[in-house]
């Protein structure tokens, strides 16, 4: 049933069921939970021509979007990496499309493990 299908039956106006939706999605994903991370993929990818970057981290077990930073490098991350701590995931393999020295950062949270 599309947005306006469901207005239609409950006789209101379309946007109110768009706000509706919103809400709901915004209280269900605004804040991920990372406690369960364990693979993560990391990409940085380009929006338009002015040299404007993303950094965008999955998790590749529900392929949920994680963390959205806007710019290019290591510092982008860093609210993320943040978080991560704090939430005490073990995160096991980390992979995508950035330098090796990024993925090093995140993967393998337990002392004495490596880069995959």
């Amino acid at each position: 049933m599309t947005m306006l299908d469901v207005a239609h039956h409950l006789n209101v106006r379309w946007d109110v069921i768009k706000e509706i939706r919103k809400r709901n999605l915004q209280r269900r994903f605004s804040r991920a939970k990372l406690r369960k991370l364990k693979p993560i993929a990391l990409d940085e990818i380009a929006t338009g021509k002015g040299h404007r970057y993303l950094a965008i981290v999955l998790d590749l077990g529900t392929g949920a979007v994680i963390f959205v930073g806007g710019g290019k490098g290591i510092e982008v991350l860093e609210p993320f990496g943040r978080r991560l701590k704090g939430s005490r995931a073990r995160v096991q393999a980390v992979g995508g499309h950035v330098p090796r020295r990024h993925q090093c950062r995140y993967d393998a949270s337990a002392p004495g493990d490596g880069c995959v």
